[in-house]
């Protein structure tokens, strides 16, 4: 009776939940639901596959508990800070715990038929998952301890981990669906294997850099590894939703696929520029990457809320999406000044987009807190783009006047854009009380 009191809260959250929280939710659903599931199917089980079926139902149950805690720490979160990342560390172990039972329960039912060797396959992958939870779980606590060079390298290796297992996940998944005669997702699944290892072997560059005490370069192999992981999750849902006869969906996910790959080869100029010594430089590569790779989240963001009817929502991460455009086109303007020796110019080139990014970040927080009825807080966010828009005309004009050799007008443009933005996110910050309380 306690379990389904979860599942019924859990599912109530969903519904009205959205943004990274729905996500959040969605996924303790998923986890409660599974988790009936397999603790059913151990009770009806032959005595040599009940181990098996009751390490996933625990491991989902564990899965729904991370997800949870992911949603806690990022309801919190107003931009990208420490509650973000700790969310993001949970809400990653969710998933690793829960890829790791789905395995699990894989394996036992290929058992059941007798393929062995698939079972150990299945086996295989999940202990990889497995591996990658733990490490989540830890570099949470290692975050919360300021440890920031032990968690940089945990998060990577915990993400290194989760990819690998990705990658065995997916090849499994393309075996299974070329024997039921599902040709394009087959294929689909094959490219995912391939794209996940590929981005493990770049988490691990990750890990291995941050351990050297290089960070910075650290962080660009990281993202270099996170986009290609996105673009190997969106291949496989592009396929899946082509599957299901969702032509439009399918269409945006191989979209969004590409522009993770973009993304991808943005991080990876930017953690070779770094280590060539050009700090400044690889920033402003790195930081495209980032902007391509949040467009591609929100126009994922938008087709889905499209799919569900939520036609305010979707035109909102829209906008978005296409505002995280803009502001990877200045950071790759900024890369390019720099390069040629321009660097004061180059700087605040890169300060412009990284306004615009926040612009898009508080237009998506607006977009979502109007949703779910939270209307100061949806005035806050709006308020905190329009100033962020603000201060990104303000580095602008900046940059104009230092490439017109007015030092002088440029260093008081500079400082006027710098304030503008410091107080847009003030006024997002004041606004966090309102998103428990509104």
């Amino acid at each position: 009776q306690e379990k389904a009191k979860k599942s019924q809260e859990a599912r109530s959250k969903a519904q009205t939940a959205v943004g990274d929280s729905l996500s959040c939710w969605k996924e303790v659903v998923t986890s409660l639901e599974k988790s009936t599931e397999y603790w059913k199917k151990a009770s009806e089980a032959q005595t040599a596959l009940v181990e098996g079926y009751s390490l996933a139902a625990t491991e989902s149950e564990e899965a729904a508990e991370y997800s949870k805690k992911a949603f806690e720490a990022h309801r919190e979160a107003m931009v990208k800070d420490k509650n973000w990342r700790e969310g993001n560390r949970w809400k990653e172990a969710g998933k690793s715990a829960q890829y790791s039972a789905d395995c699990r329960i894989q394996g036992v039912e290929v058992q059941r038929l007798g393929k062995e060797a698939n079972a150990q396959e299945y086996a295989a992958a999940a202990e990889k998952l497995q591996q990658a939870t733990t490490s989540f779980t830890q570099a949470v606590q290692l975050l919360l301890e300021d440890k920031e060079k032990e968690n940089g390298i945990l998060w990577s290796q915990g993400n290194a981990l989760q990819s690998e297992g990705m990658s065995k996940k997916y090849r499994l998944q393309g075996v299974k669906a070329q024997e039921t005669g599902k040709t394009i997702l087959a294929a689909a699944c094959r490219e995912a294997a391939t794209t996940s290892q590929l981005a493990a072997d770049q988490w691990q560059l990750a890990a291995q850099t941050h351990a050297a005490e290089k960070e910075n370069e650290g962080i660009s192999w990281g993202n270099e590894g996170e986009s290609l992981q996105s673009k190997a999750d969106y291949c496989a849902k592009a396929a899946e939703a082509q599957e299901a006869g969702k032509i439009t969906l399918a269409a945006a996910y191989r979209e969004v696929a590409a522009t993770s790959q973009r993304a991808a080869e943005q991080c990876k100029l930017s953690a070779q520029t770094k280590a060539a010594g050009k700090e400044s430089e690889g920033i402003s590569w790195g930081n495209e990457g980032e902007s391509l790779q949040s467009k591609a989240d929100y126009c994922v963001k938008a087709a889905e809320a499209q799919e569900a009817g939520k036609t305010q929502l979707a035109a909102g991460y829209q906008e978005t999406a296409e505002i995280s455009q803009l502001a990877a086109d200045q950071w790759k303007l900024s890369a390019e000044t720099i390069a040629l020796g321009k660097k004061r110019e180059g700087l605040s080139w890169g300060w412009q987009g990284k306004s615009l990014q926040s612009k898009a970040d508080y237009c998506a927080k607006a977009a979502e807190a109007q949703e779910s009825g939270k209307t100061t807080l949806a005035a806050a966010c709006r308020e905190a783009a329009a100033m962020s828009q603000l201060a990104a005309d303000q580095y602008k004009q900046s940059a104009q006047a230092c490439a017109a050799g007015n030092s002088s007008e440029d260093t008081r443009l500079f400082n006027e854009a710098k304030a503008m933005q410091v107080e847009a996110d003030a006024i997002a910050a004041r606004a966090k009380g309102s998103i428990i309380s509104d």
